[in-house]
């Protein structure tokens, strides 16, 4: 549902629907991000996320590119302007990003 604009603006204006509430919060993901600089992960059996490789050296960050990150984050800025377009001027509309914090000692 992040990937698609209608249904992330569908899901972030539902609470508005049901509640007097001043604020929606846009739906999408915490990995939008490190995931359109190519940082892979993975959804463990146990529960939860795990990154390919945490970035823990400067080096490392050569492995991420910003090549094109407007054309792959481009579901994100229609889902915010579609929704923000819904909405009308009477609520803010909040929104979030980045990424998990380092891996456990194994």
């Amino acid at each position: 549902m992040v990937r698609n604009p209608e249904l992330a603006t569908e899901v972030t204006l539902q609470p508005l629907r049901r509640f007097p509430l001043d604020a929606a919060i846009i739906f999408s993901d915490i990995l939008v991000i490190p995931e359109a600089l190519g940082q892979p992960y993975r959804f463990k059996e146990q529960g939860g996320i795990e990154m390919e490789y945490a970035l823990r050296e400067h080096s490392q960050l050569s492995r991420l590119s910003a090549k094109n990150i407007h054309q792959r984050l481009d579901y994100v800025s229609r889902a915010l302007q579609r929704t923000r377009q819904e909405m009308g001027p009477d609520h803010a509309l909040l929104g979030f990003c980045g990424s998990p914090g380092p891996s456990p000692p194994t």
